[in-house]
Order: C-alpha cells, then structure tokens, then sequence
C-alpha cells in the first residue's frame, strides 16, 4: 500500500502491497530521519510539516537526539503525505507545478489550499480525490 512512498523516504524495498504488511511498518514507527526526507519531497518548512504530522519541532529535535522512532500516527501521516506527493508526481510530472497546485486555493476543496488540510486523514483524502479527478479530465 506504501511500499513507493516508504521507498521514497528512504527505506528499503518492503512488501506493502496490503494494508496489513502496511501496518506493520505503521506500528514499528518510522525513522525520525524519515521526517526530513518527507519535508524534503513535500517542499515545505519543518515548522510546517511538523503541524501537518501532528508534533512539535521541539519534539523532533529531540527525537533526532535521542534516535527514536517517530509516534505510530505520525509515522502514518508521513506515509500519507508522502504517498500524496507520488500520485502529484505522476500527474503534474514537475516539482514546481505541482507544489504551485498544492498552495493555490481550490474551489472543490473550499477554497482551501490543498496543503492546508494535508494535517488530517480526511483532508489527505480530499485532496488525493482531487488528484484522481484532474487525472479524469474533470475539474477539481
């Protein structure tokens, strides 16, 4: 289910092809370094991904230190966003369009900007739908 986005973030190749072998990632929590790479493909500051994955920068300052595993929700959310970015990717096929995308307002979304409610699971949903309608010919 996450096997690119885990990829991306720089873990090995894993069978995640269903949510159960996914889960189990989840669970185990991600590597705190998996938090910069995340920002990194997102494209945003650490202040502003930190809010999306729902913890401090405090926090993970000192997760870095302490070399911990991030929460199993925020390991998730990392999965998510990142797993986001491949299906942006492989609609707007250019880094700049589809961070422009990200950050302008959209109408289906409430005239929301999609990064904006990337801090929930809904709003990760939302925005992922979107996606899928561009890719329909659809506006969205």
């Amino acid at each position: 289910m996450f096997s690119k986005a885990y990829q991306l973030l720089g873990g090995e190749v894993r069978n995640m092809s269903n949510p159960l072998q996914s889960l189990v990632v989840i669970r185990d929590g991600l590597p705190v370094l998996f938090f910069e790479k995340g920002r990194e493909h997102l494209s945003v500051s650490k202040s502003v991904y930190a809010q999306l994955i729902g913890v401090s920068l405090s926090s993970i300052q000192r997760m870095k230190k302490a070399n911990v595993r991030l929460s199993p929700a925020s390991s998730e959310h990392v999965l998510m966003l990142t797993d986001l970015v491949v299906q942006c990717d492989s609609y707007f096929d250019d880094i700049e369009k589809r961070n422009h995308w990200l950050n302008c307002p959209n109408l289906s979304l409430g005239n929301a900007t999609p990064i904006s409610i990337c801090d929930t699971a809904m709003g990760i949903k939302l925005v992922s739908e979107a996606i899928v309608k561009l890719k329909s010919g659809l506006v969205a």
